[in-house]
């Protein structure tokens, strides 16, 4: 996993209860290639794991600015449900109260480990 100027991905351990994050500096997408580094790093995932990657629009797009700690204990309280539904959690939280035009893209992936 990179960043390419990106937030980490998260990931949330139902067996601690605790979160994680995963991403290292790296060069942002379209840089020079030839002056790219990017290094390896490996995280076992464990049954029910879920993990969470997304654009910085997510939380951009809030009237009260939402962050990663709330989007992470949405996730972590609604971990029984199935991650499309999950996702669909985080996107009516990240977009509540704002309007008909989104000020900026957002991508979210939500897994689950089965």
């Amino acid at each position: 996993y990179s960043l390419a100027g990106h937030h980490p991905t998260y990931l949330w351990r139902p067996s601690t209860g605790k979160v994680l994050s995963f991403g290292y500096p790296s060069p942002q997408l379209g840089n020079d290639p030839s002056e790219a580094t990017f290094e390896v790093h490996e995280e076992p995932l464990e049954t029910g794991d879920i993990l969470l990657a997304f654009t910085d629009g997510l939380l951009e797009n809030t009237t009260t600015r939402l962050s990663v700690r709330t989007v992470m204990k949405l996730v972590a309280a609604n971990a029984d449900k199935p991650a499309r539904e999950i996702g669909d959690r985080v996107v009516e939280l990240a977009w509540k109260g704002v309007g008909p035009e989104v000020p900026d893209d957002v991508t979210l992936l939500v897994t689950k480990l089965l």
